[in-house]
């Protein structure tokens, strides 16, 4: 946050356009930086808006299954833990209607914060799917995010993402 807060700072004192959102690991199971002391506050008060990336956690909340190939940073070792709850997502997707994919990019659209969600397809059929998540948002936003509280497995992050 202090470095946000300086960068903030200091495109103010230079008359300059400041940073307009922060990208940051968002979705379904992670979601400490963004909803924590860090970065809520600003985007809270509207400061910042949140881009949310790596809702499908390298593709393991979209399919449930580890992906073999290299994926982003495991920052706090929690690959399993996501994996985990694996089920418990594909289940309220069910009950939804939609895909484990689209419901993903509902919830995160769901947190007032997001401007918007960062995502892959390699398929037009995966395009569409994922388009049905703007109605799930829309729709039931606030009933989705209920859902999947039980989901989240990062709770031992700091607010400076550490653990």
């Amino acid at each position: 946050m202090a470095d946000t807060g300086a960068a903030l700072a200091e495109a103010t004192a230079q008359g300059a356009v400041g940073p307009a959102f922060a990208q940051l690991k968002y979705g379904i199971a992670r979601r400490a930086m963004a909803e924590g002391d860090a970065y809520g506050p600003l985007f809270a008060d509207g400061t910042l808006a949140l881009q949310a990336s790596d809702v499908f956690e390298g593709g393991i909340l979209a399919t449930g299954w580890m992906p073999q190939r290299k994926i982003g940073a495991d920052v706090g070792g929690i690959r399993e833990r996501i994996l985990a709850v694996y089920p418990q997502v594909a289940r309220v997707a069910g009950e939804f209607g939609v895909t484990p994919a689209a419901l993903g990019i509902a919830f995160c659209l769901a947190n007032p914060a997001t401007a918007n969600v960062l995502f892959g397809a390699s398929r037009v059929a995966q395009l569409e799917d994922n388009h049905a998540a703007l109605a799930l948002a829309r729709d039931y936003g606030a009933e989705v995010r209920a859902a999947l509280a039980d989901c989240r497995v990062d709770h031992a992050v700091r607010p400076d993402g550490t653990w």
